[in-house]
């Protein structure tokens, strides 16, 4: 079911020509009426008026036409494709950048957390601190440095950018 629909999708100038063209058929055999012919008859009556080359010039033009609102069909149909995949990946970038953040400041709250309970932060804790801060500016700059935006889902439905696979295959 699912083919026959898209096949319809895809070829639809096609499906109603063969509609018209069933439709005419049964036309024709139910009210006995010759359509080729009763077109030729008109071409011919009308023949001192050059019907048939307007008939030709009307018949270029609509596939002329036809090409184009396929060709802009198409265009559109890209465009918005490309739209849909700026939008994914800045969605998955905007996750990762979160992602990134919120485990720094996770770390944050913990040394916050250390220093309100009134004695002075140690240096193990200083350098802990440091350490959050330059990973934190790191991973940052390798998002921001990336040539290749390779995802990972980190949940259902929940895509990021896996910057640790991107830097990998940057390197020479």
């Amino acid at each position: 079911m699912k083919t026959i629909r898209t096949f319809v999708r895809e070829y639809r100038a096609t499906c109603v020509c063969a509609a018209l063209g069933a439709a005419f058929y049964v036309l024709s055999l139910a009210f006995d009426i010759d359509i080729f012919e009763a077109t030729l008859e008109l071409l011919q009556k009308h023949e001192h008026v050059e019907a048939d080359e307007i008939v030709l010039a009307a018949v270029m033009l609509a596939g002329g036409l036809l090409a184009d609102l396929v060709r802009i069909r198409r265009r559109r149909d890209h465009e918005l494709e490309v739209q849909r995949q700026r939008l994914r990946v800045l969605k998955a970038t905007m996750r990762t950048v979160q992602d990134i953040v919120n485990n720094a400041l996770n770390g944050l709250v913990l040394m916050r957390l250390e220093g309100e309970s009134g004695k002075p932060l140690d240096r193990e804790s200083l350098r802990l601190m440091d350490s959050i801060i330059y990973e934190t500016s790191q991973k940052l700059k390798e998002l921001g440095d990336l040539d290749d935006t390779p995802e990972k889902e980190i949940d259902s439905g929940i895509t990021v950018i896996d910057v640790g696979r991107a830097a990998k295959n940057a390197q020479p």
